[in-house]
């Protein structure tokens, strides 16, 4: 336990590591703050999982690019020969093409609520002056592009299990989830999607 003096901030969370016993942090000021970027960095830098650290986890992190910045570094982008990622670029565009399409039959969407995916192009208008989201693939660099009305351009990898944004830690899937939720008014889960998290044995198809 740590104190500090000014305004207090304090914290309780237990993370457990493969590589680590599980941990106890419990934090105080501006210190601890310190103390937990670096036990965090530390953590991912020797497992090589970003998977441990989600942005919801640290709501007090969250305005800090830098920390996430330096959190990506030791993040593991997973190699993709050319067939394993088109293969698994395409299944993740198909599936997000066809949760999409049944959340604007749903009835909760504006009227001019469209989805269409064509040639490796997934568009999303969402209707009225609500603005439209694009999600393709990057075949060059073995990436999912993202534009994204609300938050712009994204870029992402295969890291860990997930396609992921190695800037801020945050998944494609959880961001859209998070976005159209907010757009819509009504919860939306693209969580248990099958390629919201990426199994070993899905980046064997080439073999």
């Amino acid at each position: 336990r740590h104190r500090s003096r000014g305004r207090r901030f304090s914290m309780a969370r237990v993370y457990s590591f493969p590589c680590f016993c599980a941990v106890t942090v419990r934090l105080a000021g501006l210190r601890g703050y310190g103390r937990l970027c670096d036990g965090i960095t530390c953590a991912v830098k020797h497992h090589g999982s970003m998977s441990l650290v989600h942005k919801k986890n640290f709501p007090f992190l969250q305005s800090n690019p830098f920390f996430w910045s330096q959190v990506s570094n030791y993040s593991q982008i997973r190699k993709l020969d050319d067939l394993t990622y088109e293969r698994l670029a395409d299944a993740t565009l198909d599936e997000l093409a066809e949760a999409l399409d049944e959340l604007g039959e749903s009835g909760v969407c504006h009227q001019g609520y469209d989805v269409n995916l064509s040639s490796g192009v997934l568009t999303l208008h969402l209707g009225g002056d609500m603005g439209s989201y694009v999600i393709n693939k990057q075949s060059p660099n073995k990436q999912i592009w993202l534009s994204s009305p609300k938050s712009g351009p994204k870029r992402y990898d295969v890291i860990d299990d997930r396609w992921q944004y190695s800037r801020d830690g945050v998944a494609l899937h959880d961001l859209l989830a998070q976005e159209l939720s907010d757009t819509i008014g009504t919860r939306v889960d693209l969580s248990e999607l099958k390629f919201a998290h990426i199994m070993s044995d899905e980046c064997a198809w080439s073999k």
